[in-house]
Order: structure tokens, then C-alpha cells, then sequence
């Protein structure tokens, strides 16, 4: 089985960089595909700014101040922030949207920069349709390995609290798909965003 999930991926991303390949960044930074293309680099950029918010103790403060307007901590508390509060939540989904928010405004307007300049060169042939074709593999490649990160946090981050270890257990043990799991940026912006923790809380019965 494990095996098979290296596999499965290596198989994936050839697909995709094949295809990537084949439509070039041009086809791709237009139509209907650029709105998923939008969506995913929006989440990967998002994951990131979400980190600086929480490095710069942003999120803390929120959970603070939503964990003292639920009564879950008492006014004059400065402890620890507990992860998976109900304040939490509330305080990562708030920044987690700002930070989709803003990165998805960026990159609209690199798509709209990148659509624009293609339209003034002729991308069918020679070094400008190569070019085309290999940015457009590289940009397939990357979104694939975008979404195969971020599925790989959430399932770190929920294998952190015990819920599903035997996955932790499976993609430690690949040879390529575990050294991208063990080696993830994403990981601790999601470990640290206490979602884990709070559907951790929410299955026990509880959300203080």
C-alpha cells in the first residue's frame, strides 16, 4: 500500500504536468480554469499570510478577546492560548478569511497582468510558445503540489491530536509522498490554527 500512494501521486503529477504543459500559462491564465487556479494559489498564499498573522501573536489576541467574550477565560487571564477554543475558532476563521481575501485579490491582478501580456505575443510557436508551455507545466506541477500539501497538513494536524494516526503512520513510512508530509510548510500554519483541536473538542462534547 504504500507503495501504491507513491505511485499514485508520481502518476498524478505527470498527468498534470502534462497537461499544464500541453494548454501552456497563457490558456491557463484565462477561462474557466483560471478561477481554480485563482482559488488554490489563493489558499496556498493565504495559509502563508495567516502564518504572519499568527507569528505576530494576531491570532492570540483575537482568541483572547473572543475566549473572554464567551466567558471562557476569566477578564484578567494572560495565559496560554488554548487551541480548539470556541475564541479559537472563531479568531482563525476571521484572520484565515482576511488572509484568503487578500491573497485572492493579489493574484487577480497578476492574472490579469500575465492575460495581458501574453495577448501582445503570438504563443502558438517558436521561444514564446516553449516558454508558454513550459511555465504552464511548471504552474500545473506547483498547483498539484499545492493541494497535495495543504490535504497533507490537515491530515498531520488531526494526526497530531489523535484522530487519525494511522494515516501519520502510512505516509511517514512512503519514501516520496512521506518526505513531503514530514517536510511541510503548511503544517504549522494549520497545526497552529487549532482546527484539529477544535473538531477534537467538538467530538468529545465539548468546546472549552
Amino acid at each position: 500500500m504504500i507503495w501504491i500512494i507513491d505511485i499514485i501521486a508520481v502518476v498524478a503529477l505527470l498527468f498534470v504536468g502534462f497537461g499544464g504543459y500541453r494548454r501552456g500559462l497563457a490558456a491557463m491564465s484565462s477561462g474557466a480554469l483560471v478561477f481554480f487556479l485563482r482559488i488554490v494559489l489563493a489558499l496556498a498564499l493565504g495559509f502563508l499570510i495567516l502564518l504572519a498573522f499568527q507569528a505576530t501573536g494576531a491570532v492570540d489576541a483575537l482568541t483572547l478577546t473572543f475566549d473572554r467574550a464567551f466567558g471562557l477565560m476569566p477578564i484578567e487571564s494572560i495565559g496560554d492560548i488554548q487551541l480548539g477554543s470556541l475564541g479559537n475558532f472563531f479568531a482563525t476563521v476571521t484572520f484565515g478569511v482576511i488572509s484568503f481575501a487578500i491573497s485572492y485579490v493579489i493574484l487577480m491582478i497578476a492574472f490579469h497582468f500575465i492575460e495581458k501580456l501574453f495577448k501582445n505575443f503570438d504563443v502558438s510557436g517558436g521561444t514564446v510558445g516553449l516558454v508558454n508551455r513550459i511555465l504552464g507545466a511548471f504552474i500545473g506541477v506547483t498547483v498539484y503540489m499545492l493541494i497535495v500539501a495543504i490535504i497533507l497538513a490537515f491530515i498531520h494536524a488531526f494526526a497530531e491530536v489523535g484522530l487519525i494516526v494511522y494515516f501519520d503512520e502510512v505516509l511517514r513510512a512512503c519514501p516520496l509522498t512521506g518526505l513531503l508530509y514530514s517536510n511541510n510548510g503548511f503544517s504549522k500554519v494549520v497545526g497552529e490554527s487549532g482546527i484539529a483541536q477544535f473538531v477534537q473538542n467538538l467530538l468529545r462534547g465539548g468546546l472549552s
